[in-house]
């Protein structure tokens, strides 16, 4: 976050000195009135929001800059961590990144080694089990948003359980996680909606892919039921034919 921002001011203030000099260039004075009783289009609040990624710091790629900053290891009780994620909010805050289809969720109580390989098909962006979400820890993912009055966003794996890419899936991990997220000890309050992949257009076919999202879309629902349903967003791809016959299929 402090990189962005800073990054963000530091294009602000190039384009501070670039206007100088244009008005240095070219002398010349103009007076804007503004009314401010009009308006003609409003904003969304949340309107903007950041991601915390799933990169561990042992990473061969990402690790060195992501540290312990992923979703996995930082600390979301660090008070100057909440102060500054609070101070950004209201915003939507995105749990998610190209490892997100290869974390296991915790939910019978054992997860896979982490060295070790996934079972069957492997169709996520590391190929690998990356890593093992319990549910305490999304709990911790849950009350930080709530803390820092963010609204949540959670990407769900779409590889575990997916024997092929032409192939449905098995959602008995993540009915798991759902039905541990309604349950009555389980806050989730600023829980808005669920992502359902990351990036997987060259590794799920798109008539598959879409099958299973409108499963799932009745999983969420139906396990919800008498609390508020979270959305469930996708697809999550840069391929505009990809996305086409996702939304035709639908």
């Amino acid at each position: 976050f402090i990189y962005l921002l800073a990054m963000a001011s530091s294009l602000c203030f190039f384009g501070w000195i670039s206007s100088s000099l244009i008005v240095a260039a070219y002398s010349a004075q103009y007076r804007v009135s503004v009314d401010t009783t009009l308006s003609n289009a409003t904003i969304a609040t949340p309107f903007y929001g950041y991601t915390i990624d799933w990169w561990t710091h042992d990473d061969s790629r990402y690790g060195r800059k992501w540290g312990n900053a992923g979703a996995l290891t930082v600390d979301f009780s660090n008070a100057n961590f909440v102060a500054l994620v609070g101070a950004l909010s209201p915003a939507f805050l995105r749990i998610g990144g190209s490892p997100e289809d290869s974390i296991i969720y915790n939910v019978s109580g054992a997860c896979l080694n982490v060295n070790a390989s996934l079972p069957g098909y492997s169709c996520s962006q590391t190929h690998n089990n990356y890593g093992c979400l319990s549910l305490s820890r999304w709990q911790e993912i849950n009350e930080f948003a709530i803390k820092t009055n963010n609204t949540l966003l959670f990407g769900l794996s779409a590889c575990y359980g997916r024997p092929a890419a032409n192939q449905s899936m098995n959602f008995s991990n993540i009915a798991g996680l759902l039905a541990a997220t309604t349950s009555s000890s389980f806050r989730a309050d600023n829980l808005y909606a669920f992502e359902f992949g990351n990036e997987l257009q060259n590794q799920i076919d798109v008539d598959a892919y879409t099958k299973d999202f409108v499963r799932l879309h009745g999983m969420i629902g139906s396990t919800f039921q008498s609390q508020r349903t979270p959305y469930l967003v996708g697809a999550d791809v840069y391929d505009p034919p990809y996305s086409m016959q996702f939304v035709q299929g639908l």
